[in-house]
């Protein structure tokens, strides 16, 4: 008998320990399903705007230089000096141009007096010295055709003629290489008051000094820049734009503009969108022109572009949700049905804020996991934890 009731408690304890285990091994197992936060997709408006930093330039800007070589005498602007059109900024000194306009001057008139006076008095004594030759040869003829004079008197006459003739000839060409030299003459000379017209440089625009390159005592070359200016009744602001915003931008449209200079929101009209982008920044350049008659906006202050998009309705999602694979950019949804999770791989458009723009492979009404997503797998068993 006592045996038996060894026999049943050993029993009962082994049902106990069963138990127990089959209650330890269920509560493990529902301790490794993961908890997860999900929200509701559904279609939102998505009107946004994208800041673009960038800088205010000249719409205009021009490199004075001279035409001639010389000492500049003196520089007549200062930088960020207004100009306006016509004003004189630079000078060179002046003498040595004034010596070459005195000498082509008299050159000049010394052609201007031979053509005048001298060649025209000599090619009239030419002529006049041949037709009395000529005259004297007819008759002298004449009287030879009657046998009245001996042949060598015809001979003397006609010797004379030939010279005559070659005398009126070489004075013929004496005035048509005067009037050449007088042509050339009157070229070097105004050439030499061009040169020394050219010794101050005007202003050619209405604008402000960006910039003195040349100082007083320089020696300045032909062609190298000694002032630059700058257009200053427009300006632009002038963008570096990514690939990925350039599409957004058409020439004339209007944008608003806020430069922090002067704290005002201009309006920018697009006049400008660069073809090729920069080797280094990979930045495409985009100018917009911007009215500036009152002048407040200087070259070099800072600008920013505000690109507003159309309404529209679409999809946003956290941007944190998406897991970033090697090949692809997926979310994990979650199943009320099953309690599981599945993977979808989705497109993704322009990140709006801390939230991303679905393009494809989400639809509204389903759920999204937000939180604990990283770790999970495609199928998982998970519980709402909203």
């Amino acid at each position: 008998m006592k045996h038996v009731k060894l026999a049943g408690l050993s029993i009962v304890l082994t049902l106990m320990v069963t138990m127990l285990s089959g209650c330890a091994s269920s509560q493990a197992e529902e301790s490794r399903i993961r908890a997860v936060k999900t929200v509701a997709l559904e279609q939102e408006e998505m009107g946004y705007s994208n800041s673009i930093s960038g800088n205010i330039v000249p719409s205009e800007t021009v490199k004075l230089s001279f035409k001639i070589d010389g000492v500049i005498e003196d520089v007549l602007v200062s930088e960020g000096q207004s100009v306006q059109k016509g004003d004189a900024v630079v000078k060179l000194k002046t003498e040595d141009y004034n010596l070459a306009v005195d000498a082509a001057k008299a050159q000049y008139e010394s052609a201007k007096m031979s053509i005048e006076r001298d060649i025209p008095q000599k090619l009239e004594q030419a002529k006049a010295q041949l037709d009395l030759t000529q005259l004297t040869y007819d008759r002298v003829k004449e009287l030879y055709n009657e046998s009245a004079i001996p042949k060598a008197q015809l001979d003397e006459v006609a010797a004379k003629l030939a010279v005559d003739e070659s005398t009126y000839t070489q004075a013929q060409n004496a005035f048509e290489i005067a009037n050449k030299q007088l042509g050339q003459a009157k070229a070097a000379y105004d050439n030499a008051m061009n040169n020394l017209s050219d010794t101050t440089l005007y202003s050619p625009i209405d604008g402000v000094v960006l910039k003195k390159v040349g100082s007083e005592g320089e020696v300045q070359g032909a062609g190298y820049p000694v002032v630059v200016l700058g257009s200053t009744d427009k300006v632009q602001a002038e963008f570096g734009v990514s690939d990925a915003q350039i599409g957004k931008f058409k020439l004339n449209q209007e944008i608003p503009i806020y430069v922090y200079g002067v704290e005002q929101e201009v309006v920018g009209t697009i006049s400008e969108i660069g073809a090729v982008a920069d080797e280094k920044t990979r930045l495409f350049t985009v100018r917009a022109d911007v009215e500036n008659k009152d002048g407040i906006l200087k070259a070099g202050m800072i600008a920013k572009a505000s690109l507003v998009s159309k309404e529209e309705e679409g999809i946003l999602i956290p941007f944190l949700a998406v897991v970033h694979k090697a090949d692809r950019e997926v979310v994990f949804l979650y199943d009320e049905s099953t309690e599981t999770v599945v993977e979808r791989e989705i497109q993704t458009g322009e990140l709006i804020d801390d939230r991303i723009v679905v393009t494809s492979g989400l639809e509204a009404g389903e759920r999204l996991v937000i939180e604990g997503q990283y770790q999970l797998q495609d199928g998982e068993k998970v519980t709402q934890n909203d």
